[in-house]
């Protein structure tokens, strides 16, 4: 049996987003996508793609848990809004 975590211990068998949102932070949970998955229904991308952008650092304001990858919706969607203003 696996010992039970140290309080405030975020490693990678607990989320980032549990971890905040047993805080004051719940704005912050909610606006969190946890794994590649998330991130990649969020954005509309396969996961193979979204991956191979996380890995190469070219999703601004994604970071790493442990093993896994998080952003927030808010970073995201203003990184996409910068895109389309510097295309325009």
């Amino acid at each position: 049996m696996k010992p039970e975590p140290s309080a405030g211990r975020i490693d990678g068998d607990h989320t980032l987003s549990a971890a905040i949102s047993s805080g004051d932070s719940n704005d912050v949970a909610s606006d969190l996508l946890t794994g590649v998955a998330q991130i990649a229904e969020f954005l509309g991308f396969s996961e193979r793609r979204t991956f191979h952008l996380l890995a190469s650092n070219k999703l601004a304001g994604a970071f790493r848990i442990g093993r896994r990858w998080h952003a927030r919706r808010s970073t995201l969607t203003e990184t996409i809004r910068r895109l389309e203003r510097g295309a325009a």
